[in-house]
């Protein structure tokens, strides 16, 4: 998963646009409407984080509740979004998940871009790398990255080719090289 915008980018990762669907925002990026620089990478591991509440809980963390529709202006419900998101407001209690799970989850939706996980600590964590093929370890060098990807069946080759014509290949590519 990546910002689609981003990935079009030259893989430097001082991004200062605010497009895109609310609900996976960073903080950082909802703060930047006014194009103040932000970490891009960091601001797509967060949107995996929200992904992966949605897989684990069914719903998405910090999306406005109903008593925020009580006759509140849209600015104020993204200022009550953004205070939910920088206070780690998500409830967590609704389903039983694997602490790891939860401590990844956690990492993964830290507010603070400069302690939230990077992509090597997400593919080395324990609950991330529980139950792969070994041949798929996550666990290793950005070198060997590529490993997991020929393990499904693609080689070098392939994925270069897929790279010029899809955007998400391609931003995988600069993590792996």
């Amino acid at each position: 998963m990546c910002d689609f915008g981003y990935s079009k980018a030259d893989f430097r990762s001082a991004a200062r646009s605010a497009v895109g669907t609310l609900s996976y925002m960073a903080p950082e990026v909802v703060r930047s409407c006014g194009g103040a620089h932000y970490d891009a990478k960091a601001a797509d591991v967060w949107s995996c984080g929200v992904v992966l509440y949605v897989m684990l809980y069914g719903a998405y963390p910090f999306d406005n509740r109903p008593e925020d529709f009580a006759g509140m202006s849209q600015a104020h419900k993204l200022r009550k979004m953004l205070e939910r998101m920088e206070r780690r407001e998500y409830d967590t209690t609704r389903v039983k998940v694997e602490p790891a799970a939860l401590e990844l989850l956690q990492g993964l939706l830290e507010p603070s871009p400069a302690k939230r996980l990077t992509v090597d600590q997400i593919m080395s964590h324990s609950w991330f790398v529980q139950r792969l093929p070994a041949k798929v370890s996550r666990g290793a060098s950005r070198a060997s990255k590529g490993a997991g990807v020929a393990a499904v069946g693609y080689n070098d080759k392939q994925v270069d080719r897929s790279a010029v014509h899809c955007a998400p290949l391609a931003y995988w590519r600069a993590y792996r090289t």
